[in-house]
């Protein structure tokens, strides 16, 4: 389930709850990185490396989801407000499952 992707209605965040068992700030732009080159790897010949401090992008509660979002907004950044209002709306069950999910 996808709360918000990359430009629908303006969001500069994309945010699901992901098979693992957390709600999930995919791509989250609040964490600097910086280009390493790499001919082994196949297809764009290099990757995206986190750099100083690592901000958390995986949360088990929709509580933790909301207030990193919304530190998302503090920062200048856009989230659409019915992705608050999806994630309030399912916040019951979500919270439940991701109490209750055992990932192997």
């Amino acid at each position: 389930m996808s709360y918000a992707r990359f430009g629908a209605d303006g969001s500069d965040v994309y945010v699901f709850l992901n098979v693992n068992g957390t709600l999930e700030c995919c791509g989250c732009s609040l964490q600097e990185r910086e280009w390493v080159d790499d001919e082994s790897s196949p297809i764009f010949k290099g990757y995206l490396k986190s750099i100083g401090e690592k901000i958390k992008t995986n949360f088990n509660t929709t509580d933790e989801m909301i207030a990193h979002l919304k530190f998302h907004q503090k920062s200048g950044q856009s989230v659409p407000e019915e992705t608050f209002k999806y994630l309030l709306e399912d916040r019951e069950r979500n919270d439940h499952w991701m109490a209750t999910i055992i990932i192997n």
